[in-house]
């Protein structure tokens, strides 16, 4: 480049374009003009004056000017005029982009544009014309985009948050004081760039979420903001209708929420209705405005948006029941109905809505609008009218201990939890997403955990319960201590100290070793504090069997059993022998599953008996436990002298069913080898009587001659003498649910019984000779053939394993073996539901307080009565809910009595380690097994857990031939998973259940439904009778069941069957098995008839109203303040009780007044209140304290506040009057990205802006506005020019003073003179020469940097 270059701008001139010739043509690129010039103007240049053109014309065109002004109705100051478009362009550029910021224009546009931005060095950007050459506005606003930037992105964060919560849906609102969020028609916008509404609908549904509107019905504009509109009249309906017709046609919401459609009274409503009232009275206008106002919003939904959902957002109380008896009893200021003149309930009934949201924004235990309260009474007239009900939670009062109730962290969630037992509830709104947001003391993060089903919804506790140990203070034997309980989730639990693991519901279980001695232990959780105090006593041995006097014969396999600390070393010394116990893991009924005691067990057996008795000794059980040794004595042993077999005496069994037992061992444990010998059966005795004791029980016994052991009193001597029996005929008779085996015999003799999947056999002692062989039976659905091989009959079964139960019975010399048929299905099955423990047996504790194995097995037990029931099964559930225990032999009497096919007993586990999971089965007999396998499967299937597998099981419930029994146990009470599981699946439990006792049905059942009898040999028919009923009158509760039992004379009557009839089946019915559903109150008579012989007995039943169990209340110890009112809810239980009026009374009328329910505080001090119905009463404990006295106003030291960035300022709030109850100030900022506010009200700037910082106490609330500016930059220095000055006297001379940086904040410069007499210096910095001398004027700046000058005055001319 050359040097002169340097210089040179290098300019791109302007390039007019292609420039065709041709008269033809009009060039548009210049601007050419396709017509001639007007007439006017012809004229005019025609008749100007050519002469003028050698001068310049008016330069400012002032005749132009004034007749464009004239023409336009401008000033004439406003109209410019340049020399063509061009000059006028380049002026403009000139004078209006003077900035840094770039002129836009469009790619495609004027080509002189560039240009000129070329020219005079203005920055300038090309955006793109879209596809049809228009502008694109969002590129040419800026500074509006970035701020639609900002807002977009809250929308996005706003969404992400929510679906993060857990929620399925986001509610906006259209409007604010100020704007409309949406494109409006007469409401102002709040932005230009884009359309916040529709942006956010794309947003969450691309999440999958619903969007929901609230819609403000009212909401005009007065010039400056949004405001209601003030009357009701037809502008009302117009705008209404205009401005939502458009939302409509433009949107389209999941749903909208009408909000402000109610017309409180007014000081102007009088005179609105004058105005327009028309023919209707006041009232009626009142009324009538907020129902055509929905009439209208509903119809132009459904009209023009019919898939959008119409709801109302209601005030908590539509009325009071003083104000209407359909009312609420609820006490809040406000009733949509009287105060707002708006009927929400009519609206709802007819339909105009299809949901509401409803304000509970009070706390459970809120003394006016108690959030149950609320949501009960909307919820069931939304139920009632097929309407969705969702609740408004405060979620901006969480953890906020200002309002009453709302201190608690779980106070969301267990609102969450008390919409679940409402029917109309849709679910829940939280109001609003920044509280939710801000998670206050974990509230969000627990309410989250619960809609995650990762917290117990039913039994989440809000203090310290323990239900196991049961006393605080206790001596012990036991090694070790267990805590089993339940506390807040929420909050820590501690043990001396330590805090100790709690699952996810708060429950807890740990063990800790005892000391011998004194054992402290303190629990704490949040403000509860036990204390334990257990002093533990050491002893090895819990107790130890056999003891007292043992009689036995030789050879004798006796079992030594021994309860004692687990890993001890247990052995027995017995006749000089020692013999080791080891561990057993056998259960029984007599288990305790919460001891850390175990069951050790060992065998002695007998020596050899001989022409005397023997005397052995006592036994001695020696225990060894971590150096202790310790003693226990045993019982004292004697063994009979030696009996020839045939010496005993002849019996005969005087029991309905004697248990039997190995003659090869002792003790008393029942054996599923060893069926029950029937009434009348003949034997004889071998040897003296044997006798076994352990603990406080005696047992007796003898030995019988063919190899069995029975209870002595089971038996009596008999003159009959059994020998030779001849089995002289055979008959198999099957009807519809049974099939019985009659053998003809010559004498009844004893038997036993040996059971294969493949049959069932019987071998009988003392038989001489049989009858013939059925070895192809057709008549029945059980066996395939009947067949003898010696002295043993075989029924070989149709289907394998295919019985479920049997009874042996003689009547005379015939005996009967009665087999239940299986059932085809579910459908027609009888079946036997009995839930473990009950009464004053609770069985094992549970971690919650009254949730205990007792109502974990009657939860599971009643749905699955109640499942199969619906699949057709005759039921009877053991009736556990009293208060009473319901002993085993009471159970078993009631299912023999029932006659079932099945019966299965539900229960728990429970272990000392908490760690122990799983679920099992147990049955007793080998028939019984197929069907444990099922049910042990079953309950795999529902827990999902460890299976611990089908086991044999000593339990008494299932030592019956009757019927297929099984007790299943179905988790682990002490394990917390599987607990909350008990609790929570209890149905999916039931389900299952019934499900394995549908497969193990399918399994038996061979199909085969033929029925008659076959015979062989000689075989008597026996008629029947006669006929009689186990009962000859019965009470009964409506809703109950009963069971009815005909006997048959003779009972082995060959025609076994009887219809049922009820004289009333409106009171009381009967199916054909005897059972009963009482129906209503009254009095019927149940018949049972024979078929053979017509004979007929009766049962007159009798049926009760149903009579009140329990009455509960839904606060048992609120506090009152004095003038506070309360309504307390009675439920009277069961549901179907007759009678339910409830009466009231106060123990002290002074403190507290009751009517119907509702307290009235009326003094400090206490009051139980009691609720009674019928002979049931229930109490709620009242205290009453000081009345509360809340905040009237709060107030600010400041109303306005200047700050620079990073500055702190400091508000005081004052609450008025000062015996205010509660005067914690609640701080916040509407603006935390300008300003912050901590809790004492120091405020902090953080940017450029304005914020309101907000004190609120109560309800009370006090506003400063706080402006912050950019931080200060202050003056680095100071410098004047000059620093010497000479004048004359009367002159004057201007300093100069420079501050630096020129950034500075303040660059404000304070002048003065330190003798203002000689030189006077103005604010400027002119000083004045008055007189002769030397003077320092000094420039100061506002930081106090300083400069000064020297000035010299002198007299002119010297």
């Amino acid at each position: 480049m050359r040097p002169w270059e340097m210089n040179i701008r290098r300019v791109v001139p302007y390039v007019p374009g292609d420039q065709p010739a041709g008269d033809k043509l009009i060039k548009l690129n210049t601007n050419e003009n396709p017509y001639p010039p007007a007439p006017g103007v012809e004229r005019a240049l025609r008749e100007m004056d050519a002469d003028r053109l050698r001068k310049y014309p008016d330069p400012s065109s002032a005749e132009l000017v004034t007749a464009l002004a004239e023409y336009y109705g401008v000033g004439e100051d406003q109209v410019f005029v340049g020399v063509g478009s061009d000059d006028v362009i380049a002026m403009s550029f000139l004078t209006f982009f003077n900035s840094q910021r770039p002129v836009l224009f469009p790619d495609i546009t004027y080509s002189f544009y560039d240009v000129w931005a070329d020219l005079y060095g203005i920055p300038y950007r090309t955006p793109e014309l879209d596809e049809r050459f228009r502008l694109k506005k969002e590129d040419y606003l800026t500074e509006k985009n970035e701020a639609a930037d900002s807002v977009k992105k809250e929308i996005d964060a706003a969404l992400d948050a929510a679906k993060d919560l857990g929620m399925n849906t986001v509610l906006v609102g259209t409007s604010t004081e100020d704007f409309a969020a949406y494109e409006s028609l007469t409401r102002p916008t709040a932005n230009a760039v884009f359309d916040p509404l529709d942006y956010l609908f794309a947003g969450a549904r691309s999440r999958g979420l619903y969007v929901y509107c609230f819609y403000d019905l009212k909401a005009t504009y007065d010039g400056a903001k949004l405001v209601t509109y003030p009357r009701f009249d037809t502008a009302l309906m117009n705008g209404i209708e205009k401005e939502l017709g458009a939302f409509l046609e433009k949107y389209s919401p999941d749903g909208l929420f009408f909000t402000n459609y109610d017309f409180p009274e007014s000081e102007t409503a009088f005179a609105d209705y004058m105005n327009c009232g028309g023919g209707m009275s006041y009232q009626d206008y009142l009324d009538g405005a907020s129902r055509q106002v929905m009439e209208l919003a509903s119809s132009l939904v459904r009209k023009k948006s019919p898939g959008v959902q119409v709801g109302l957002v209601t005030e908590p109380q539509w009325a009071t029941t003083k104000e209407n008896e359909a009312g609420q009893n609820t006490l809040d200021p406000y009733s949509m109905l009287t105060d707002g003149h708006c009927d929400a309930k009519a609206m709802i009934e007819d339909k105009l809505v299809d949901m509401i949201a409803v304000k509970a924004f009070g706390s459970l235990t809120d003394g006016k609008i108690p959030f149950e309260r609320i949501v009960k009474w909307w919820s069931e007239l939304a139920a009632e009218n097929e309407v969705r009900m969702y609740a408004i939670h405060a979620a901006d009062r969480m953890a906020n201990s200002s309002y009453t109730g709302w201190g608690s962290s779980d106070q969301m969630t267990k609102q969450a939890i008390t919409l679940e037992s409402y029917k109309g509830c849709g679910g829940s709104v939280f109001y609003g997403l920044a509280s939710m947001k801000a998670d206050p003391a974990g509230s969000v993060t627990l309410l989250k955990k619960y809609f995650r089903n990762e917290v117990n919804t039913d039994y989440i506790m809000t203090e310290l319960s323990i239900s196991v140990p049961a006393k605080l203070t206790y001596s012990t034997y036991e090694p070790t201590v267990l805590f089993r309980g339940a506390s807040d989730p929420t909050n820590p639990v501690t043990v001396n100290g330590t805090e100790i693991k709690t699952d996810a519901n708060g429950y807890f279980s740990q063990s800790y070793n005892l000391k011998p001695g004194l054992n402290t232990f303190t629990i704490v959780h949040k403000d509860k504090t036990l204390v334990y105090k257990i002093t533990r006593n050491v002893k090895i041995f819990q107790s130890v069997a056999p003891t007292g006097t043992l009689t036995v014969d030789g050879n004798t396999d006796i079992t030594l059993t021994a309860m004692a600390y687990e890993d001890a070393k247990i052995t027995a010394v017995v006749n000089g022998q020692t013999v080791t116990l080891t561990r057993d893991n056998s259960e029984d009924d007599n288990t305790d599953k919460d001891s850390f005691y175990v069951k050790y067990t060992g065998t002695y057996r007998t020596p050899a008996a001989s022409g005397s008795v023997k005397n052995l000794g006592n036994i001695t059980f020696k225990g060894s436990w971590e150096g202790i040794d310790e003693n226990e004595a045993g019982a004292s042993i004697k063994v009979n002298k030696i009996t020839e077999v045939g010496s005993g005496s002849p019996i005969v069994v005087t029991a309905s069913q004697a248990e039997t037992f190995p003659t090869s061992t002792l003790d008393d444990l029942s054996d599923g080898s060893y069926y029950p010998l029937p009434k009348g059966a003949l034997d004889y005795t071998v040897g003296d009587m044997i006798v076994f004791t352990s603990g406080s029980s005696t047992y007796r016994y003898y030995k019988l001659a063919s190899g069995l052991r029975v209870y002595a009193g089971d038996i009596s001597t008999s003159s009959q003498q059994v020998q030779d029996v001849v089995v002289n005929g055979m008959s198999i008779t099957a009807n519809a649910s049974t099939t019985t085996v009659a053998l003809n015999m010559s004498q009844p003799t004893s038997y036993s019984v040996s059971y294969s999947n493949g049959g069932i056999s019987f071998t009988f002692n003392y038989l001489k000779s049989a009858c013939g062989n059925l070895s192809s039976l057709t008549k029945n659905p059980i066996f395939s053939s009947a067949t003898w091989s010696g002295d043993t009959l075989t029924l070989r079964f149709r289907k394998t394993n295919g019985m479920c139960g049997y009874t042996a019975s003689y009547n005379g010399n015939t005996l009967s073996l009665q087999f239940n048929n299986p059932p085809s299905s579910i459908a027609g099955a009888r079946i036997v539901i009995d839930p473990g423990h009950g009464g004053t047996d609770v069985g094992a504790l549970g971690f919650y307080p009254g949730k205990h194995e007792d109502y974990v097995n009657r939860q599971i037990a009643t749905e699955l009565a109640a499942i199969l029931r619906n699949r057709g099964a005759s039921v009877l559930l053991i009736d556990t809910s009293g208060s009473a225990k319901v002993v085993l032999q009471t159970r078993v009497a009631q299912a023999s009595a029932f006659k079932p096919q099945i019966f299965l007993s539900v229960h728990s586990n429970s272990a000392t380690n908490s760690s122990a999971r799983g679920s099992e089965a147990y049955y007793f007999y080998d028939f019984s097994q197929q069907f444990c396998s099922y049910i042990n499967s079953a309950l795999y299937n529902a827990m999902g857990n460890y299976n611990r597998g089908a086991k044999y099981g000593l339990y008494y419930v299932t030592r019956t031939t009757q019927y297929t029994s099984v007790l299943a146990e179905c988790g682990f009470m002490s394990n917390e998973s599987e607990y909350v599981q008990l609790l929570q699946n209890y149905s999916q439990i039931a389900s299952s259940l019934a499900n394995g006792i549908g497969n193990y049905i399918n399994s038996i059942y061979s199909g085969y439904t033929a029925t008659g009898t076959e015979t062989v040999g000689k075989v008597s028919q026996v008629p029947v009778k006669g006929v009689t009923l186990d009962k000859t009158t019965l009470e009964l509760t409506a809703g109950a069941t009963g069971q009815l039992v005909a006997k048959l004379n003779p009972e082995d009557a060959t025609d076994q069957s009887v219809t049922w009839s009820s004289s009333n089946n409106g009171v009381v019915t009967v199916d054909q098995n005897g059972s009963l559903k009482a129906v209503a109150a009254g009095t019927a008579t149940i018949t049972v008839k024979t078929t053979d012989g017509g004979y007929t007995a009766t049962c007159k039943v009798t049926v009760k109203p149903v009579a009140v169990t329990e009455v509960r209340l839904d606060q048992i110890s609120p506090t009152m303040k004095v003038g506070d009112m309360l309504v307390l809810n009675a439920t009277v239980l069961p549901e179907n009780v007759t009678d339910k009026t409830v009466t009231w009374s106060s123990s002290n009328p002074a403190a507290v007044k009751v009517e119907n329910g509702k307290l009235t505080a009326l003094a400090e001090g206490n009051a139980t209140i009691t609720a009674k119905c019928g002979e049931k009463s229930a109490f709620c404990t009242v205290t009453v304290q000081k009345a509360e006295v809340l905040a009237e106003s709060v107030t600010l030291d400041q109303t306005t506040m200047e700050l620079t960035v990073n500055g702190t300022g400091k508000l005081t709030a004052t609450v008025k009057p000062d015996e205010t109850t509660v005067k914690t100030i609640q701080w916040s900022s509407s603006d935390e990205t300008v300003a912050t506010v901590g809790a004492d009200g120091t405020v902090t700037a953080l940017k450029e802006g304005t914020a309101v910082i907000t004190a609120k106490c109560g309800e009370k609330s006090a506003e400063c506005t706080v402006t912050v500016k950019a931080e200060a930059v202050m003056p680095t220095s100071i410098t004047m020019e000059p620093t010497k000055l000479s004048l004359t006297v009367g002159q004057k001379y201007t300093l100069i003073a420079t501050i630096l940086p020129e950034n500075a904040t303040d660059k404000t410069v304070t002048w003065t003179s330190d003798a203002p007499s000689i030189v006077d210096v103005a604010a400027d910095g002119t000083v004045t020469a008055k007189a002769v001398g030397t003077v320092t004027v000094t420039a100061r700046a506002a930081n106090g940097l300083a400069v000064t000058c020297i000035v010299t005055v002198t007299v002119a001319g010297e």
